[in-house]
């Protein structure tokens, strides 16, 4: 049998590199390429995070009318190619520290980099949704955590589950050419005033509280879910479920040592965690850009010996 010999290409050295092009990331990449600092970014999806999700976003300073997510987010992927902010498209599935070289170590599935400084804007992950595990593999195929792979569908039946922003927010984007149930187990939700109003005065959002999912089978060419509303059992025929339970920080790719010493890290200015993986439920957009500018130029005063 043949093993693969371990890569002895040398890790490619770096000053900066910015894991994640969300907006932190993609912020913090341009200040810091405007500093001349020539970052690297990694992305393993489409620059723009989960901003792309958002139907409508109506709080981000400089669009008075609201903006698309999808919209804005190529509007930063823009101004990253006007500084010629390089990108690595891949996954990062490895970040490590160093002590002994005061090096961070990046890898991906082509290779390695080592660097002083990094800018973690990974973004979060989906919290698990428990039922869907005894579903079958075809059943789970259906069940989506993001709703960009269905932002241009037409003619299906959604089921969100979850009262939060982003459930509402789902439910407003896929309702312009779907319909679309939202499934909340308590009787009051978490959305913003503007948001339960665009729901609950749409005609192709159907907003059922103390409503709870109980199964789901595979019905034709669709999912039927059997659902407990007000204590009464009711059948819904849905193509496609959405889970919106909350999220994590998504580090899933730390090492153990750098697990231990993060703290340690953000305290001497060597990691900075920039936008959703560190803001909790303060997870907006406005916030994000200001964590990456912030990272940016603190990384920038101390390569040049002004922290």
């Amino acid at each position: 049998m043949n093993r693969k010999k371990p890569s002895t290409v040398p890790p490619k050295e770096l000053v900066v590199a910015v894991i994640g092009a969300g907006p932190a990331g993609m912020t913090a990449a341009i200040q810091l390429t405007r500093c001349g600092l020539r970052p690297l970014l990694f992305e393993a999806g489409t620059p723009g995070g989960l901003v792309r999700n958002g139907a409508w976003i109506e709080n981000y300073p400089g669009f008075p009318a609201g903006i698309a997510g999808e919209d804005l987010a190529r509007l930063f992927r823009r101004q990253c190619r006007q500084f010629a902010v390089p990108c690595r498209r891949e996954r990062v599935t490895e970040l490590d520290y160093l002590p002994g070289k005061e090096r961070f170590r990046i890898r991906t599935a082509s290779g390695a980099w080592t660097a002083p400084f990094v800018v973690l804007g990974s973004g979060t992950s989906p919290n698990p949704f428990p039922p869907a595990r005894r579903w079958p593999g075809r059943i789970r195929d259906r069940v989506l955590f993001e709703i960009l792979p269905l932002k241009n569908s037409r003619g299906k039946r959604m089921l969100v589950i979850g009262a939060s922003d982003a459930a509402f927010d789902y439910a407003v984007s896929l309702s312009r050419r779907n319909r679309v149930w939202i499934l909340n187990r308590g009787s009051c939700h978490g959305a913003i005033p503007p948001l339960a109003a665009a729901v609950l005065k749409n005609p192709s959002i159907c907003y059922w509280k103390n409503t709870e999912l109980k199964d789901v089978a595979w019905f034709g060419r669709r999912l039927k879910a059997t659902v407990r509303r007000e204590k009464e059992l009711a059948e819904l025929i849905v193509d496609y479920i959405i889970p919106a339970v909350g999220r994590q920080p998504q580090k899933s790719f730390y090492t153990a040592r750098l697990g231990s010493l993060e703290d340690s890290l953000l305290r001497k200015g060597r990691l900075h965690l920039v936008g959703d993986v560190r803001n909790d439920r303060f997870r907006q957009v406005s916030i994000a850009v200001g964590d990456g500018m912030r990272a940016a130029m603190q990384i920038a005063r101390a390569v040049r010996g002004e922290a």
